[in-house]
């Protein structure tokens, strides 16, 4: 075999392990991770705890989906109110009612905020069978109790019992 090649078959090879690779990531994980497998979070989370079916699951994809982008322009909107927000605060004219604009129009998108969540819960609930509805109220009550900082599984809890409010 000449120089030339050994060259052809290394470039090959390398070829070939990286059209391996990316196949792989292209068929196995078309959108990166699956949700019901390896994904951390409360999405992650709640379809590994609910046992969804495939059918199932393509639906609440598509809820995931769906609510990511509605709460992807609504934190755009919010950080624009947020810095003129901060702009007042260096600005010697501003008045009271243009603060009082500012707050309103915060206060508005944090209700739009709490209003999408609502409905997203509403909606996995929807497509849970009568079984997964009993463990997602319980995951839900679990998330409520903490403030929202997450449930875990209770075989996971560690330390004293968090007070009620």
């Amino acid at each position: 075999m000449n120089k030339k090649n050994i060259l052809l078959y290394i470039l090959l090879a390398f070829l070939v392990v990286v059209n391996g690779f990316f196949l792989y990531n292209y068929l196995v994980h078309p959108k990166g991770k699956d949700i019901r497998r390896g994904s951390n979070g409360p999405n992650g989370f709640i379809a590994k705890e609910l046992h969804f079916s495939d059918k199932q699951m393509m639906k609440f994809e598509e809820i995931n989906n769906r609510h990511h982008e509605e709460m992807q322009s609504l934190s755009g909107n919010t950080m624009q109110f947020r810095d003129e927000l901060f702009n007042l605060v260096f600005n010697e004219n501003a008045t009271e009612s243009d603060i009082d604009s500012v707050m309103n129009s915060i206060a508005e998108l944090d209700m739009k905020r709490e209003k999408l969540k609502f409905y997203y819960l509403r909606d996995i609930r929807n497509i849970c069978n009568q079984e997964q509805k009993k463990q997602l109220k319980e995951i839900l009550k679990d998330v409520f109790k903490r403030g929202g900082k997450g449930a875990r599984p209770p075989k996971e809890r560690h330390g004293p019992p968090i007070p009620r409010p």
